[in-house]
């Protein structure tokens, strides 16, 4: 079901009793929160809530037990949703251009990811478990890898722009000013 690009500050009631939904798309509705029933769609299995409003996920997301698919891009997230330790058969889970400053251990335990993205949030060092997720590094070159993690310049911090998962030891290139917290300026080039 694909509900894109329309003014909903919140997933409309009817949708509740659709419990055999897998495909759920509402990206760029304006969502601040998603209601507690969410976790009454165990049918999911993909989830895609991109570039809305959400600080935060209910209780009840911890439900969606079936959801191997989830797009929280763009999103308002100060922390990884600990709702998201239980979700076990994600194997794809966005979480880039949010606010995140550091990663919960127990992401570390989700062996079964083969992308996670996290470029443009605040994070200011990359954990070492990271290395022990194996099985995203298949798909990606190391360039492609190297724009999926990005740990942004903070001022008077000194921090990285760019950071580089070697044995997840952090490297980095030029610092880039931010216009926003968590927005990188656009250059001209």
């Amino acid at each position: 079901l694909y509900l894109d690009d329309n003014r909903f500050t919140d997933i409309p009631t009817p949708l509740r009793d659709l419990t055999g939904l897998a495909n759920l798309t509402m990206r760029r509705c304006r969502l601040t929160s998603l209601p507690t029933w969410i976790g009454d769609l165990t049918g999911l299995t993909q989830l895609e809530v991109n570039n809305n409003r959400l600080t935060s996920l209910p209780e009840d997301f911890r439900n969606l037990n079936s959801l191997t698919q989830l797009n929280l891009r763009n999103n308002w997230l100060a922390e990884v949703p600990p709702q998201l330790a239980e979700l076990t058969n994600l194997t794809e889970l966005n979480l880039s251009h949010n606010r995140l400053t550091e990663l919960p251990e127990w992401l570390g335990g989700h062996t079964d990811l083969a992308k996670l993205r996290l470029r443009d949030n605040r994070f200011r060092e990359l954990p070492s478990w990271l290395g022990g997720l194996t099985t995203l590094l298949p798909p990606y070159s190391q360039a492609s890898l190297e724009d999926e993690i990005r740990v942004l310049y903070v001022p008077n911090i000194g921090l990285n722009a760019r950071a580089r998962c070697e044995g997840c030891s952090v490297t980095s290139s030029a610092p880039k000013p931010m216009n926003e917290p968590g927005t990188p300026v656009k250059s001209a080039t």
